[in-house]
C-alpha cells in the first residue's frame, strides 16, 4: 500500500492520508469525486450506528448511488437534477432533448421488491415524466428477467416507455438513456406521421419487439468492465442489423400510408420518378401504361384519376391497379368486376400467376398474362385463356 501511495499525486496521497478503510474501499469502487461528494454531506462526529459503520447504512448507500448516476448522467447530458428530497419525484430528473426522464436509483445489498417498483410507477405518474429510467448498481429487481429491459409501462392512461437496468457501468447507464430517448422520437415521429390506428399500433409492437432483442443482445450480465466491452464486441452485428430492420419497417409503413392522388394526365411522368417502377424494361413500362390507358373512356390516360404510392398505383373509380414489386410487377381489381367462370379460366390457365383472396383477384403480368388481362380490364369478362403454358 505505501508503495501505491508513493506512486499517486500529492493530492490524493493527501486525500488518503485522511481517508478511512470505507471511504477508501469506496473510492476504489464509485471514484473519489463520488465519494469526497459523500464525506461532505456526513455529521464528522458519527463514526458508528449501532455497531454499523456509516457508509453501509441505508441512507448513505442511496446518496452514494445517486451520487454516482448523477455524476454520469452531468458529464454526458448536462440538464439533471437531484429531486431525492421531493416527495414522489423519483431520485433525479434528466432532461434529454426535450423530453423529461425521471430517474430512480437504488444500492441496495438484496434484491429490489416490488413495492420499490411500485413507487416508481407512482413517481411517474406524479411527475408526467415522457419516460423512466429505474436503476439498480448492484443487486437484481425483482419481475425483471435480465438485467437490461425495456418496456412499455401503462401509466394511468398514458403508455410510458422505461428502462430497467442492474449496472453501475457508465457505459451500460448512457446507452440505456439513449435508447429510452431514440425510443421516444420514434414514437413521436409514429404519432405525427401514421394515420392508421391498426398499422400504428403494428409498428409500435414490431419497435418493441426488435427494441427487446436489442437489449438482450446488448446487456446480458454485468460482471465488469472488461466482461461488458467484450459482449458489446460480439452483439455489434446483431445491433445493426436489429437497426437495419426497424428502419425497413418504418420504412414499408410509410411506402403504404402515404399516397398521392393524380388527376388528368400526370400519372405517367409520376410514375417514371418512382424507383420501384423505373427498374422495370421498357418493355415492361410500356405494357402497364398500355394496360392503363385501356381503363380510360377514350383510351387515354387523362380520363382517369389514379392514387399512387412508392410501390402502387391505382384507379379511383375501379380499383383496378398495379403492383411494383422487385419480382416484377402484378394486376389486382376487385373480384366483384369478374365472374366466377373467369377467375377459375384464368387459375387452370395460369396457375401459380394467380391469387385470389376474399377481396380482390390478382395475377402477374407478364408476356403470357398481359393480352389476357387486357382484354379483362376493357370488359371482355368472358375471356377463354389459354390451356396451360
Amino acid at each position: 500500500m505505501d508503495s501505491l501511495i508513493e506512486l499517486a499525486s500529492p493530492a490524493v496521497r493527501a486525500w488518503i492520508l485522511t481517508a478511512s478503510q470505507d471511504e477508501i474501499l469506496a473510492a476504489i469502487e464509485l471514484g473519489m469525486p463520488a465519494v469526497n461528494r459523500i464525506r461532505a454531506v456526513k455529521v464528522p462526529t458519527i463514526v458508528q450506528y449501532s455497531g454499523q459503520s456509516l457508509a453501509t447504512l441505508p441512507v448513505t448507500r442511496g446518496q452514494i448511488g445517486e451520487s454516482h448516476v448523477e455524476d454520469i448522467l452531468r458529464k454526458r447530458f448536462g440538464a439533471v437534477t437531484n429531486v431525492a428530497h421531493v416527495s414522489k419525484s423519483g431520485d433525479l430528473t434528466l432532461q434529454v432533448d426535450c423530453y423529461k426522464v425521471t430517474v430512480e436509483v437504488k444500492n441496495y445489498s438484496g434484491a429490489v421488491g416490488h413495492a420499490q417498483l411500485d413507487k416508481f410507477h407512482r413517481d411517474l405518474s406524479v411527475t408526467g415524466a415522457a419516460a423512466g429510467l429505474f436503476i439498480s448498481l448492484k443487486s437484481p429487481i425483482s419481475g425483471i428477467g435480465p438485467n437490461f429491459v425495456m418496456r412499455f409501462t401503462t401509466i394511468g392512461s398514458r403508455v410510458v416507455p422505461c428502462a430497467y437496468l442492474v449496472s453501475s457501468d457508465e457505459a451500460v447507464i448512457v446507452t440505456a438513456v439513449n435508447m429510452v430517448a431514440q425510443l421516444l422520437s420514434s414514437c413521436d415521429y409514429l404519432n405525427s406521421e401514421l394515420h392508421s390506428k391498426d398499422k400504428l399500433l403494428a409498428a409500435v409492437e414490431e419497435l418493441t419487439s426488435q427494441l427487446g432483442l436489442l437489449s438482450r443482445a446488448r446487456v446480458t450480465h454485468q460482471a465488469d468492465i472488461g466482461d461488458i466491452m467484450t459482449r458489446l464486441a460480439k452483439t455489434s452485428a446483431d445491433i445493426a442489423g436489429v437497426e437495419v430492420t426497424m428502419r425497413r419497417i418504418i420504412n414499408g409503413i410509410n411506402s403504404d400510408l402515404f399516397q398521392k392522388v393524380i388527376t388528368m394526365g400526370g400519372v405517367e411522368h409520376e410514375l417514371e420518378n418512382l424507383p420501384s417502377f423505373a427498374k422495370y424494361s421498357q418493355m415492361t413500362r410500356s405494357m402497364i401504361m398500355d394496360m392503363m390507358s385501356a381503363q380510360g373512356g377514350s383510351g387515354k390516360l387523362s380520363d382517369v384519376t389514379w392514387k399512387t404510392t412508392a410501390k402502387k398505383c391505382v384507379n379511383c373509380a375501379t380499383g383496378i391497379g398495379f403492383n411494383f414489386l422487385a419480382q416484377g410487377p402484378s394486376l389486382f381489381m376487385p373480384r366483384s368486376q369478374m365472374s366466377v367462370d373467369t377467375m377459375m379460366g384464368a387459375l387452370n390457365a395460369f396457375k401459380g400467376r394467380v391469387t385470389i383472396t376474399d377481396e380482390l383477384f390478382s395475377i402477374d403480368l407478364d408476356a403470357t398474362t398481359c393480352e389476357w388481362v387486357k382484354n379483362i380490364i376493357i370488359g371482355v369478362n368472358q375471356v377463354n385463356p389459354p390451356r396451360s403454358f
